[in-house]
This record gives C-alpha cells, structure tokens and sequence, in this order.
C-alpha cells in the first residue's frame, strides 16, 4: 500500500515538474501514470530493477558495494561502449545539479534523470551484469549500477519524491 502511495504522489509530482515552468502543459492522469516513458512511474520501475540487481549481487554473488567502498576496494573497467556511456552520464550529474542552481529549474534534474534512466537500460540490456564473463567485471558492473542508483535516488530526493526498491 505505502508503494502504491508513492507511485501516485511521485508521478504527479514528476508531472509537474518535468515541465519547464515558462510553458503550459496539460494536466493528465493516464500521461502521469504511464508506466513508459517520461514518467515517475517508469524511473520507480528502472530504479526498482536497479536495486534488484545490486541486491542480488550481493545476496548471491556475495558482493558488498559498501565494503567494498569502505574498504577501497573499486575499480571499474569500462569495456564497452554501454558501460561507458553510463559513467559519462553519471559524470554529468554536478553539472545539472550547478545549472539548476543557477536557474532554479526543476526540470533539468527531471531530464538528467530520465536520460539516466535511459542509458542504464541500454547498459543492463546490452551488458551482462551479474552473469559478466568474470568476477572482476561482475563487481565493476556492480558498482555502476550502485553509483546509477546513488545518483538516481539523490535526484528523487531533490523532487521530493521517494524512490521505491522493490516494486
């Protein structure tokens, strides 16, 4: 039930904010709720695969970001073009948080979450991710899909909206 609240208040939420604030749109319960899309309830279902597959890393494959964090223990390869395309967008996250601090602008994290989003589906389609070829690719995958999601649930947190692990 408390999932169900948080789809809802997200994606109107989402809705409205996902809209530059200098244009009108049109106010829609079947747009806000689409589980495709520039929707909040599309970004939940990739955030909730996302920490699906961190936490099957490490419940079956025994990885421990954190510990791993904790203990320096993080090196990412970046291989092919997907795992590459993903870190470039995560690196792209002070620079839209420095824009929306300069234009107030809402919109922008809005976008930079969707991309993200995006760029982490093609990552996980095209990418294996807890079947990688090795250990050590497996863990630097792992830690991808941590930092996506670390980046993911900051820019939630700052549209007040509460992202969701398990849908």
């Amino acid at each position: 039930e408390q999932a169900a609240t948080n789809i809802g208040y997200g994606a109107v939420k989402y809705f409205d904010l996902k809209n530059n604030p200098k244009t009108d749109y049109k106010f829609s319960y079947d747009s806000m709720l689409s589980v495709s899309g520039d929707t909040a309830v599309y970004l939940q279902f990739a955030h909730a695969r996302l920490a699906s597959i961190v936490r099957k890393g490490k419940d079956e494959h025994g990885v421990d970001i954190d510990t791993m964090v904790g203990a320096g223990d993080v090196s990412v390869g970046l291989e092919e073009p997907a795992e590459l395309a993903l870190a470039i967008e995560l690196l792209q996250f002070p620079d839209v948080v420095d824009q929306v601090l300069t234009d107030f602008y809402p919109h922008r994290i809005c976008e930079y979450l969707y991309n993200i989003s995006g760029v982490f589906t093609q990552f996980v389609t095209k990418c294996f991710v807890l079947d990688a070829k090795n250990p050590a690719m497996m863990k630097s995958r792992l830690v991808l899909c941590e930092a996506t999601g670390r980046v993911m649930r900051k820019c939630f947190e700052m549209l007040g909206i509460t992202p969701l692990h398990r849908i």
